[in-house]
């Protein structure tokens, strides 16, 4: 009886050890699931993006905005008109838009107008009440209707070269076709590139960084003085990458913006075109910078802390700090 009775209280308590062990990894799982679900936009959700045009002077606004696999018909905007679109939010749901105004529509600016990131939804647009991020075009450049200011927020200047450069044409000079299909031959040519992050802050900080795209989501990564995080693809149509980085206490300064995007305009407008055939960001106290060809060293891009893409738009290195 007391080798029975040893018995099945010690299979009781390998029973209940096991059971305490499936417990404890199945409360791992759910608060990991409730993490990541944390962190994960809202999938499968109706959003809409809306371009508005209160621009001056009666003027027209032009806009022509794209995805990967969608692109829309260049549409002209009469002064309080808009352009909206709907679409369901995946992965790799990743729009921008290139707007143009003024005479023979010269001056130009192209941004992101939606990513599926939760950073982009809740801090730059308005969240999912209401389910819209809505644009504004005004004299002095583009703004976003955003829930933390509670109002319109200045996000991206008129030519400034974070996204467009001087040879954008206006499609009076230049048949679109011609356009389009220039600014997508790289993709065509499969070249392979390069993006680079690279931690300049300053008081010994390290600096830490998140890359991915649509279909891939690279290890965080922890970066010290100097050092740089560095990865290379082959182009083509749906190839958009963005970064997340955090510095300071608890890396609670952040900031989120496209590393890369497969067009024209931004490879040789933002970065330095082909020739490296590389995107370098430079994290610094203020902001990131990025290496630009047409300013001939780094140009400031992007404000800690800002609610978008954008703040202070249009600062050579030289004349920032």
């Amino acid at each position: 009886m007391n080798i029975l009775s040893y018995s099945s209280q010690n299979i009781c308590y390998t029973s209940e050890k096991k059971m305490g062990k499936y417990l404890l990894i199945f409360f791992v799982i759910l608060i990991s699931f409730d993490s990541i679900n944390s962190l994960m936009p809202p999938l499968f959700r109706k959003f809409n993006v809306e371009i508005v045009n209160k621009l001056g002077f009666n003027k027209k606004l032009k806009v022509h905005c794209k995805s990967g696999s969608h692109d829309f018909p260049i549409t002209y905007l009469n002064i309080g008109e808009s352009f909206q679109f709907k679409f369901t939010i995946l992965l790799t749901t990743l729009y921008w838009c290139n707007l143009w105004q003024g005479p023979n529509y010269k001056h130009h600016v192209v941004f992101d107008a939606f990513l599926p990131d939760k950073d982009f939804i809740d801090g730059t647009c308005t969240g999912m009440h209401p389910n819209v991020c809505m644009w504004i075009a005004r004299e002095d450049g583009v703004y976003v209707l955003n829930k933390k200011f509670h109002g319109e927020y200045f996000m991206y200047k008129w030519d400034a070269p974070t996204r467009n450069t001087s040879e954008v044409v206006p499609a009076s000079e230049y048949e679109f076709d011609h356009i389009y299909n220039y600014q997508i031959s790289y993709a065509v040519a499969s070249i392979k590139f390069n993006i680079e992050i690279v931690n300049q802050l300053g008081f010994n900080k390290k600096l830490k960084v998140h890359c991915k795209s649509g279909s891939h989501d690279f290890p965080i990564t922890y970066l010290n003085i100097g050092e740089n995080f560095q990865f290379k693809f082959t182009i083509n149509l749906k190839t958009l990458y963005w970064c997340n980085l955090w510095q300071g206490p608890n890396y609670k300064h952040h900031v989120v913006f496209n590393a890369f995007l497969p067009d024209k305009d931004f490879i040789d407008g933002t970065c330095t075109g082909m020739d490296p055939n590389v995107c370098r960001w430079i994290a610094k106290e203020e902001g990131v910078y990025v290496l630009n060809k047409q300013f001939h060293g780094e140009y400031f891009i992007y404000k800690w802390d800002a609610p978008s893409r954008n703040t202070r738009v249009g600062a050579p290195a030289s004349e920032y700090e």
